[in-house]
């Protein structure tokens, strides 16, 4: 019996990716979330230390799009609920939030670079961030809810 591929196996453009950073840095309404995917190991390149808990993460995250760091905040990304496994997958990744951070204000960056995320709820391998645990957050996050769910011992978020 043979398994069907997963979907994120294609290295075509992840619309959903897209989506999500278009809906964290021009302000519309998102859901983040992680989940497990099957065989998947981080993408090589990363030199600074790994965030520990799902807080962390999306702090971690936020924050790298504030400062412009797209391989950071892509490392931390799980494109349909998997997270990237290669190099030519982070490259996609990160080139796809290069041009939408090209359209975003320099306050919002700012903005972005100042958040605080203060603890999560979690639940086995899932946790949820509610927007009274994130301070200093930008409009376009008010009122944003995140979930994200651990992959091998690390937290993602689902894009």
């Amino acid at each position: 019996m043979s398994t069907p591929e997963p979907r994120h196996a294609s290295l075509a453009p992840r619309p959903r990716l897209v989506l999500l950073v278009a809906v964290l840095l021009a302000g519309g309404a998102m859901a983040v979330g992680l989940v497990g995917g099957l065989g998947a190991t981080r993408a090589t390149g990363a030199a600074e230390p790994l965030p520990q808990g799902p807080a962390e993460t999306l702090q971690s995250v936020l924050r790298a799009l504030g400062q412009g760091d797209v391989e950071a905040a892509c490392r931390s990304a799980a494109p349909d609920g998997v997270p990237i496994v290669d190099d030519e997958q982070l490259r996609g990744c990160a080139a796809d939030l290069r041009d939408r951070l090209d359209d975003v204000s320099d306050a919002t960056l700012r903005a972005y670079r100042r958040i605080e995320v203060r603890g999560a709820t979690v639940a086995r391998t899932r946790a949820t961030v509610e927007p009274h645990q994130i301070e200093d957050r930008p409009v376009p996050l008010r009122g944003q809810t995140f979930t994200l769910v651990v992959h091998a011992g690390r937290w993602y978020v689902l894009v």
